[in-house]
C-alpha cells in the first residue's frame, strides 16, 4: 500500500475568480484507492470572529480503478464530506469529480467555489491519498 500526502492553499476573491480545479495524484491504473483529510476555508475580510467566517470540510472519498478507468463507490455523490459548523459556517462549497477526457480517467479533482459576496476566501488542505495496486 503506498500513502501520499497531499497539501497546499489558495485564494478566491468573489465577485471575479474562476472555480479552482485541485487534481490530485493519479490513481492506479488497476486497484483500490481512498483520500481522506480536512479542508478549511476563511473569509479574510470577517470583521469578527463568527460561525459564518469559516467553515472545515472532513473528506472520504473511495473507489477502485481497473483497467485505468476510476470508479467512485464510497455512494457519496458529489459532496463526500461533513462541515463544521454542522449548519454550513461560511457559505462556500466544495465538490468532487473523476476526470472524464483522454488521459484523465485517473484523476481526482476536488473543486472549490466561493459563494460569498464580496469576499476573499483563503482556502488550506491537507488530504491522504491511498492507493492499493494489483502486485
Amino acid at each position: 500500500m503506498q500513502n501520499l500526502n497531499v497539501q497546499g492553499q489558495c485564494q478566491t476573491v468573489n465577485p471575479g475568480s474562476p472555480t479552482i480545479e485541485i487534481p490530485l495524484p493519479q490513481l492506479p491504473s488497476t486497484g483500490a484507492w481512498s483520500v481522506d483529510g480536512t479542508i478549511l476555508a476563511f473569509n479574510t475580510g470577517a470583521p469578527a470572529a463568527a460561525d459564518n467566517a469559516s467553515v472545515a470540510f472532513t473528506l472520504f472519498i473511495s473507489g477502485n480503478s481497473v483497467g485505468g478507468a476510476a470508479l467512485r463507490n464510497d455512494g457519496g455523490g458529489p459532496s463526500p464530506y461533513t462541515t463544521l459548523p454542522a449548519n454550513g459556517g461560511l457559505g462556500v462549497a466544495l465538490s468532487v469529480a473523476i476526470g472524464s477526457g483522454p488521459g484523465l480517467t485517473q484523476t481526482l479533482y476536488l473543486t472549490l467555489n466561493d459563494g460569498v459576496s464580496p469576499s476573499t476566501v483563503a482556502w488550506g488542505w491537507d488530504l491522504d491519498v491511498n492507493f492499493l495496486t494489483q502486485p
